[in-house]
Order: C-alpha cells, then sequence, then structure tokens
C-alpha cells in the first residue's frame, strides 16, 4: 500500500507498506512502542520507499532509514513515525473485501 507524505513540500515522499505479514499481535506492540522498536517494524513493513533528504539525496531502500535519520527533515520524520499507525487499519480493512459468497448448489 502506497502512501504518500501530505507535508506541503514533502508531497513527493512515499513509502510502500506491505499488505502481507501483519499480526494482532503487532498491532498491539505498535500500540506501545516508541524509538528503535518502532523503526525496525517499520523498516521490516516497508518494501519501498521515495524519501528526500535535507541535501536532496533521496532515500530508496527501506533499510537505510535508520542511517539516515539525520538527513530528514523534521516534519518527515513525523510522517515515518505514523504511517504505520495510518496504515495498519487500512490493511486490515482489506480483509472486509475478500469474502465470497456461497450460493447453494441446484445438484
Amino acid at each position: 500500500m502506497k502512501v504518500f507524505c501530505g507535508v506541503e513540500g514533502l508531497e513527493a515522499a512515499w513509502v510502500d507498506v506491505t499488505e502481507v505479514g501483519w499480526t494482532t499481535k503487532q498491532l498491539d506492540e505498535l500500540r506501545t512502542m516508541n524509538g528503535a522498536d518502532t523503526l525496525d517494524l517499520l523498516q521490516r513493513k516497508l518494501t519501498a520507499c521515495e524519501l528526500p533528504t535535507v541535501d536532496g539525496e533521496p532515500v530508496t531502500d527501506p533499510a537505510q532509514i535508520t542511517a539516515s535519520l539525520d538527513s530528514f527533515d523534521l516534519r518527515l520524520l513525523g510522517f515515518l513515525g505514523g504511517v504505520l499507525f495510518d496504515a495498519a487499519p487500512m490493511i486490515r480493512g482489506l480483509g472486509f473485501f475478500t469474502g465470497r459468497r456461497s450460493t447453494p448448489s441446484s445438484g
């Protein structure tokens, strides 16, 4: 699920959050974690990104986010800090649309 940054001047920044492999345990942990644990989960749940640094060099590998933290605009850090909280309920909602209705056979 591609999530774009809505901050003025950073609209080109985005991350792609995987839609598979989420567990209720991870959602519960996400609600209470902070700092390094949140960054670790973020990097594990992102499949791609385009995140500009203040120097103009984009970070395009989620594995490089932690190493680039000091180079991001503070507003972009806010986006990254909240993106999993925003994406998780939308991903959970995808399950509501996958059910198939069973019809009785006319045997």
